[in-house]
């Protein structure tokens, strides 16, 4: 089975009804490396055989971080907008599944991946009251290193991870419990404080250590978010165009400009407005649009 949309893709092999084995491809191009194509170069064959065959405690963590990397793919599939789909016979090309889940041999009941998939969709709802974004930045509340940690372990490892730094996205890369468990416990650390999003105020802070870092990218998300908290907040927006035309988007760009100088009029800040308009027309100079306001308003 194959489920994509613009931006990634799901592999899922399926063998005599069981479903088998899932590797994902970020970007939807089927040119591109699959995380599972990724992952399988970091052990031999011999040594993967060894590790899911063996008796000691790290075989034992190794079989069960391969079965959730199967399991997570497909219950994240379940939550993308806009996908499709279509089945193809025979056995999957070479490489696309990681050697890992080839020795495995897994044959994972249907049904009950469905079932939990459903009751995941389900939570991710009440996740999303609590989490605006995955590119938010967490700082612990004060008092927090003090306390008694959460009961929840995963909660307690997070909250000691948190660092006013690291974006969710960060969060999630550097641990193995996948992304629901790791948002399931932050979005309960958020609701019973103790942790909180940064403010507009640290995340433009933030954006700013990182620009001088050369991270223009994380920056660019960061004030993204910010501006989920303060959508019309002007500077917000003329920062972020900024940031844009730096990075020569200048269609993204010159909306954000557009963007300030409309909020600023709206606060009666006409020259704010009128730079902001100016800057819209320098990185889109052929739209007509961007050009009629700047006349209409110097004619204001």
């Amino acid at each position: 089975l194959d489920i994509f949309n613009d931006r990634r893709r799901l592999y899922i092999y399926f063998d005599q009804g069981k479903l088998r084995m899932a590797a994902s491809v970020v970007g939807g191009a089927s040119g591109a490396t699959s995380s599972a194509g990724r992952r399988q170069k970091k052990r031999s064959r011999r040594n993967i055989r060894s590790l899911l065959t063996g008796d000691g405690p790290e075989s034992e963590a190794f079989r069960a971080e391969v079965r959730n990397s199967v399991l997570e793919e497909v219950y994240e599939a379940f939550a993308w907008s806009d996908s499709r789909f279509e089945f193809n016979d025979g056995a999957p090309p070479a490489n696309l599944f990681p050697l890992e889940q080839e020795e495995a041999a897994f044959d994972f009941e249907v049904q009950g991946v469905l079932m939990e998939a459903a009751r995941r969709q389900d939570e991710w709802g009440r996740i999303h009251r609590q989490i605006r974004s995955f590119d938010e930045v967490y700082v612990a509340m004060p008092g927090a290193d003090e306390a008694e940690p959460p009961e929840d372990a995963l909660a307690a490892e997070i909250l000691a991870a948190v660092d006013g730094h690291s974006d969710l996205d960060g969060i999630i890369a550097n641990r193995t419990e996948g992304r629901f468990q790791i948002c399931l416990s932050v979005a309960a650390l958020l609701r019973d404080r103790w942790i909180r999003p940064l403010t507009v105020e640290e995340s433009v802070t933030l954006a700013n250590d990182l620009v001088e870092q050369g991270d223009r990218v994380r920056a660019i998300a960061l004030i993204t978010s910010a501006l989920e908290q303060e959508r019309n907040e002007p500077t917000l927006h003329e920062k972020l165009g900024d940031l844009f035309a730096r990075e020569q988007r200048l269609e993204e760009a010159a909306r954000s400009f557009t963007l300030a100088g409309s909020a600023f009029q709206t606060l009666s800040q006409h020259d704010e407005a009128l730079a902001s308009f100016r800057r819209a027309v320098e990185v889109a100079p052929n739209d007509p649009a961007l050009r009629e306001r700047l006349v209409n308003i110097l004619i204001e």
